[in-house]
């Protein structure tokens, strides 16, 4: 469990919603006097890897690399994020700085599918998952001095207790963002095995 929390923690930095959203749109808008409009017209680009993460999952059951399913992939994608995000570091050119953002972008989309199928693979394998598997990962848009995330999201833990019942228990994590894509209040992820 620890190796797939510290999956979700890269996320949460890495993603252009997560720690690094601040820093980025006061760069683009002090460098460049981008409105806070055109900043996000030109991150809009990097849900694309997100909306498209089935995919992902059909390619690695269906196209093994080196002779493994899933392994590879995750050690690729790992690769591919944290040297994006690296190079990120390194350049100020909008158009070079999009290019790795969204490198980093599918690198993370890739490992947290390939980690959300190897979790459901090892819980049928060990006997974890006979019945369900939930996890969720719960992101509210909120101002900075709110601390009560967990209270939003508890309806959501709630209804799948009340729709399951003890077999809707499940891990979960609620953090707060300055900004969520569309201007959206919540974000849910949820990873779920139904047997």
């Amino acid at each position: 469990m620890v190796f797939f929390a510290l999956v979700y923690v890269v996320e949460g930095i890495g993603q252009t919603g997560g720690l690094i959203a601040q820093p980025l749109n006061y760069f683009l808008k002090q460098t460049y006097g981008w409105t806070p409009v055109q900043v996000t017209a030109y991150l809009t680009v990097l849900n694309l890897p997100w909306i498209i993460k089935p995919v992902y999952g059909i390619v690695s059951d269906f196209l093994p690399l080196f002779g493994y399913r899933r392994k590879s992939y995750l050690v690729l994608a790992n690769l591919m994020a944290a040297g994006a995000y690296c190079w990120v570091t390194q350049i100020t050119s909008p158009g070079e700085i999009i290019v790795a953002l969204l490198l980093s972008a599918y690198g993370m989309a890739i490992s947290s599918t390939v980690c959300g199928a190897i979790l459901v693979e090892n819980g049928q394998k060990f006997g974890a998952s006979d019945s369900f598997v939930n996890q969720q990962w719960l992101w509210l848009n909120a101002a900075p001095d709110f601390a009560d995330h967990p209270k939003v999201v508890n309806g959501c833990s709630d209804l799948f207790v009340e729709v399951f019942g003890e077999r809707g228990r499940h891990a979960r994590s609620a953090v707060g963002m300055s900004s969520l894509p569309g201007g959206i209040p919540v974000e849910i992820e949820v990873i779920v095995a139904v047997r």
